[in-house]
């Protein structure tokens, strides 16, 4: 009735009904799903007649029921999630075993990171100059490589060729052996 009353043609509403049909749909709930967009169309038949094509060509129709929104929002923040865990893990392979430089507001940083490790160690002194050079602070490899995008920073060192990691770690005894020595 909705139809007939916006102008359409008893033959055309028949034949949309049967197009909806054969899309598994029913004419009157796509309809119902989208009265209000069909209200402010500017023509509200070639709107539905789109709408038909979609559903003919299996695209998802959303529903805009009250449910259906915070079922979407659940998926959006799931994905969201997703798609921040997976740029973490590539950043995490992007910048394993390597001393980056960082042109940070707070003046030149270096940051080492290793392997699998969600965050790097941030110096104040390149830890390839001074050995006695003690890790300050934290930062996110996730953040790191998006600095490394921008160009802020840069890998000037990658220990992954000429370390394996048993050597890497060993490094880091010996590093830290050297820092407590020199404390002393």
């Amino acid at each position: 009735m909705f139809l007939l009353d916006k102008g359409a043609h008893v033959f055309q509403v028949c034949r949309w009904m049967a197009r909806a049909r054969k899309a598994a749909w029913k004419l009157s709930d796509l309809v119902r799903m989208r009265k209000e967009r069909i209200l402010n169309a500017g023509n509200p038949v070639g709107y539905l007649v789109g709408l038909l094509k979609a559903a003919e060509n299996g695209e998802k129709i959303t529903d805009y029921a009250p449910g259906a929104m915070d079922t979407m929002a659940d998926e959006i923040r799931a994905a969201n999630a997703r798609k921040h865990q997976e740029e973490k893990e590539a950043a995490m392979r992007r910048l394993e075993y390597t001393l980056v430089e960082w042109a940070s507001p707070g003046g030149l940083r270096w940051v080492r990171t290793e392997k699998n490790a969600e965050n790097g160690r941030m110096y104040l002194e390149n830890p390839m100059v001074d050995p006695t050079a003690v890790p300050k602070e934290a930062i996110s490899v996730k953040l790191l490589d998006s600095y490394v995008q921008a160009g802020s920073a840069k890998v000037i060192f990658d220990y992954g060729p000429s370390y394996g990691e048993d050597n890497s770690q060993g490094l880091e005894l010996i590093q830290q052996s050297v820092r407590n020595i020199s404390r002393r």
